[in-house]
């Protein structure tokens, strides 16, 4: 029995996506989140891994940030994180237990760097508490 949440089919989901003939004007290119969370469209959680040293992409980095806003003016509550790891290849990424670098949840707060070590999964749970994140 695979757990909910886990990789049900490890053969596909090693299948990598080749995104060549869909370049766009300005050189807009399709990007991918590695997570996210639809809490019955009221709270939406949007969140990218990072190998610990490597920036987010503008692109992709703006691509979030628009979809986070345009949730935001819908009425919709939204999340957007990027956390770090040092995972070696050949091993899994527990996405729970990451260490959370930045969040976004308000426009007018935009990207914040998150002050004290806190998991994804402790930065989803406070912020669906208190609706806010510090």
């Amino acid at each position: 029995m695979i757990a909910r949440g886990d990789i049900f089919n490890e053969r596909r989901y090693k299948q990598l996506v080749s995104f060549v003939g869909l370049e766009f004007e300005r050189k807009i290119t399709p990007t991918d989140f590695d997570m996210v969370i639809d809490f019955g469209g009221k709270e939406i959680v949007i969140g990218e891994f990072k190998l610990s040293g490597n920036e987010l992409p503008y692109g992709q980095r703006l691509c979030i940030t628009n979809i986070l806003e345009a949730l935001f003016r819908s009425g919709v509550k939204p999340l957007g994180l990027i956390a770090c790891h040092d995972v070696p290849p050949e091993e899994r990424i527990e996405a729970a237990t990451l260490i959370v670098s930045e969040v976004w949840f308000a426009p007018d707060k935009g990207w914040r760097p998150v002050k004290k070590a806190r998991t994804v999964r402790q930065v989803i749970d406070d912020w669906r508490k208190y609706n806010t994140f510090e």
